[in-house]
């Protein structure tokens, strides 16, 4: 049997990996920025009053809805992985982990990420 040739190691650190073999990068890195970000917004405007009470992430009808989000976030998680083809053959390279995080973190900053129209998206040929 021929043994299945390994990627060039110098690619390792570039992709999460079809094994998520990266995973732990994507999360800290990932966290990080989320950090950085939500810092950012705390003291972007720190003598405004935040807009959501902290008791209101204790009533019930925020529960049911962080709870309904999370199982349909699940539910998405699991369709998804069912879409995915085992055979890549014909497709581009999986994607760079920094295109992966650079999409994560910019939507962050991004209030409008409703619709391309007004999301200040340029748009190319």
């Amino acid at each position: 049997m021929i043994a299945k040739p390994a990627a060039p190691t110098f690619l390792s650190p570039y992709f999460l990996g079809t094994c998520a073999e990266n995973d732990q990068l994507l999360e800290r890195l990932l966290l990080q920025f989320v950090r950085d970000h939500v810092y950012w917004r705390r003291n972007f405007h720190p003598k405004d009053k935040p807009p959501v009470a902290t008791s209101v992430q204790f009533q019930p009808f925020y529960l049911d809805f962080v709870a309904k989000l999370d199982q349909e976030l699940h539910l998405l998680s699991a369709d998804l992985k069912q879409a995915v083809p085992r055979y890549l053959g014909r497709m581009a390279s999986d994607v760079l982990l920094a295109g992966l995080l650079t999409q994560m973190i910019t939507s962050l900053y991004n209030p409008n990420n409703v619709c391309e129209d007004i999301a200040g998206i340029a748009r190319y040929p």
